[in-house]
């Protein structure tokens, strides 16, 4: 049972006429269904962009505040004023410095490079606030001395001219 198109279509339209709903009334409603859903559409993406914009705004902040904490040493490290041998060897305790393939950390009573007890009967002396000096005596070579300056601004001890950092 095939029934015409044009047949159907005003069967249809009659159908509606009868029921009391014009073809124009039905286009003006389907219209302003289709300007709501565009409308909804359009708020839907703006919250989005909105969203997204606020996201990389704080991927942003984090970002600052990641490079800000990784500089946040490099500022303790220039608070620390030294007023004698004791404050030297706090400031000292617990950290190692690294070179070009060497590790040199400072205890009260030694030097040890890359994990060995190099030298021994230490002094340690304040030159400035955040300058100073440790001398120390070989384990191997009874006439080796060692002097190495530390600097608290930059974090980083020197010794004949070579600096090693935190």
């Amino acid at each position: 049972m095939k029934i015409n198109y044009s047949i159907s279509l005003f069967i249809l339209m009659s159908l509606h006429t009868a029921c009391g709903i014009s073809t124009e009334e039905q286009k003006k409603k389907e219209e302003q269904r289709i300007q709501d859903s565009i409308e909804l559409s359009m708020r839907i993406q703006d919250s989005i962009n909105s969203l997204e914009k606020s996201n990389q705004q704080e991927e942003l902040s984090q970002s600052s505040t990641t490079i800000e904490n990784q500089n946040e040493p490099t500022k303790q490290e220039e608070q620390v004023l030294l007023s004698d041998e004791s404050s030297l060897i706090s400031y000292l305790s617990g950290k190692t410095f690294h070179g070009t393939n060497i590790t040199i950390e400072i205890n009260p009573s030694s030097i040890d490079i890359d994990g060995i007890n190099r030298y021994f009967n230490l002094s340690f002396s304040v030159i400035s606030p955040t300058m100073g000096r440790i001398r120390g005596e070989s384990l191997s070579n009874p006439d080796g001395i060692i002097y190495i300056t530390v600097n608290t601004q930059t974090g980083c001890i020197e010794n004949d001219g070579g600096s090693f950092c935190q």
